[in-house]
Parts: C-alpha cells; structure tokens; sequence
C-alpha cells in the first residue's frame, strides 16, 4: 500500500476527529494502523469509513480504534510520560501537528541531559513565550559562573538540532533556552519525568480539590477521583502544568508560514481534538471564579487572561532556525 494512498484517506473529513494515527509492523510483519481519539470526536461511521476504504485499495492493514478519556490523557504529569502513551513505529497522521514537535523537545532535553549529566536538573518548557527553562542542580554561589557557559552550549545544541529534517520544526516554536536558578513563575510543563518536582502542593490548591470532589459527589455528575483529575496532582505546584498542556505550546493550528499562531485558533483547534474534558463538572464548580480572568480549562489549553485582553496573535518564533 502507498503512503500517498492512506495519507489521503486519513485526510478525508469523513475519517474524524483522530488526533494521531499511528502505524506499526512497517518491518515487513502485518501491519496495524491505530487511530487514537478523545471523548465522542470519533463515531461508529468514521470506523465504517476507513475500513471500507482500506478495502477497496486491498489493503491488509488491520484498524484499531482507542478512545481516551479525559483523565487518562490529563494523567501524565510531563510531555515524556504524556507521549509515552502513544508508542507507534510510524506516526501517519498527526493533524495538529503538536507530537513531530513533541518528540523533536524531547530528543533536546535527551541532547540536554547527555551533555550536562546529572547537573541538568529540571527541564521546563513554558507555553506563553516558547522558552525552555534549564534549572541546574547546582548551588547558587555557582550559578553566575556556569549560568552563561551551560546556555551557550544548551544554544548550540539547539541550532543544530533545527538544523537537521528530523527537528527543524522545532524551530517554529522554540524561541529561546534559559538557566535560572529557580523554578520559574507562571505555568510550565516538565519536559521529562526527571523534571516533575515532588514538592508538596500550595495549601489553597488542596482546598480546591476538596471542593471540586465535594461538589461533585452532592451534584451527582462525577465521581471524587473525576473531579481531583482536573486540578493538578497533590506533589505538584500550583503552576506545574501535566503533559498534555504542553501541546497548546507546540501546535501548528492556527500558525502560518512565518510561526505566527492566532492563539484563538490553536485553542480552538485543540479542543476540537481533545475535546472540553467534562465542561459540565467545571462550570457546576464554579472553576471560572476559582482563576479570575480565565477559564480553569484555559489554564490548559491557553491563556484566558491574554484572550480576554484580545492579544494579538503571538510573534514569530524563529529564533533557531535562523
């Protein structure tokens, strides 16, 4: 079978709302191609679909179909574990473009970590401004001197990563490497599981969790464990975002030629995909009052506080591809 050919199949709009395709056994064994798609993007007619057109090239790929719920795709508290989920030996299909770009940061910080070893501490990669936050295990008396050396050398790891085919795109949304001294404020993901911090979680994010699960339990429309899914874990920060969050970073929904993104499309575009995971359960919490000036979703997907500002779309974030 073409490559051309399943490429153009999965592209019809009456395959679905997939957000990966995946395809194994390109080794010369039977081949399996597997969709994977959340909540209820994806009907028993897109199924027929794609196995009445795989039959009519005569094709012998085997379909299987996961769906994944918004808890197991919230679950993963770093872009690694979060990718993991998804072990395919060929992607074919990835319409938001967000996993090429995924495993290119993860091949860095594998780069990141080779080269500096054990020093490398966390690797924090920040949506907002496509920066990738190196926080070293060293002392702060060292810093100043090792800050500026580890950054020319994570820089030109970078650049020459982008350089190549396999990684170029990650060009189009790394704009910079940082080392600091300390986690940094605001929202970030861990790039990898060495990067998720093990501290104990503010106490006010322990009230919300009580609240949300109490809440649900009275209202009858989810269980405890749904409603805790939704706030971060109890050994992360308040500010330490799981996996999947990582994706609003990478995308390519909403982004033209240049890497300027419209962040209405992109979030847009990757709820389309994902999907809203129990819109219902939140807004009967009251979340949206929880984080004044954004949704508690946005707190995944993007920034309510920029959209309600109506910001511009995002400048272009070629800074290694030049």
């Amino acid at each position: 079978m073409r490559s051309t050919e399943l490429l153009s199949i999965l592209n019809d709009e009456q395959s679905g709302l997939f957000f990966l395709a995946g395809l194994d056994g390109t080794d010369g064994g039977k081949q399996e191609l597997t969709l994977h798609t959340a909540g209820r993007n994806f009907s028993s007619l897109n199924e027929r679909f794609l196995r009445e057109k795989l039959s009519e090239i005569k094709s012998d790929i085997a379909l299987s179909v996961r769906h994944h719920t918004s808890e197991a795709l919230f679950a993963p508290k770093s872009v690694e574990q979060f990718i993991n989920m998804f072990p395919h030996e060929e992607i074919v299909g990835d319409p938001t473009g967000a996993f090429a770009r995924a495993g290119s940061l993860l091949r860095l910080a594998i780069s990141l970590r080779s080269k500096f070893g054990s020093q490398a501490g966390q690797l924090l990669w920040q949506n907002d401004n496509g920066i990738l936050y190196v926080v070293p295990n060293t002392g702060p008396e060292l810093m100043e001197a090792d800050a500026p050396t580890m950054k020319a050398q994570a820089d030109a790891i970078a650049r020459g990563m982008c350089a190549t085919l396999l990684d170029r795109q990650l060009a189009m949304v790394l704009k910079g490497i940082l080392v600091v001294d300390k986690v940094p404020a605001g929202s970030y993901t861990p790039v990898d599981a060495k990067s998720v911090s093990t501290r104990a979680v503010r106490g006010r994010m322990l009230k919300i969790a009580a609240a949300v699960s109490g809440i649900a339990s009275a209202i009858g429309i989810g269980s405890v464990s749904l409603a805790a899914a939704h706030v971060p874990a109890m050994d992360q920060t308040v500010d330490s975002m799981p996996g999947i969050a990582a994706l609003n970073g990478l995308t390519s929904l909403g982004e033209n030629s240049l890497g300027q993104r419209n962040s209405y499309q992109s979030i847009g575009g990757l709820r389309l995909y994902f999907g809203n995971p129990d819109p219902e359960l939140m807004a009967a919490c009251g979340l949206g009052k929880t984080y004044p000036g954004s949704c508690f979703l946005d707190n995944y997907w993007g920034s309510g506080a920029d959209s309600e500002k109506g910001s511009a779309p995002a400048s272009s974030r070629s800074t290694y591809g030049t």
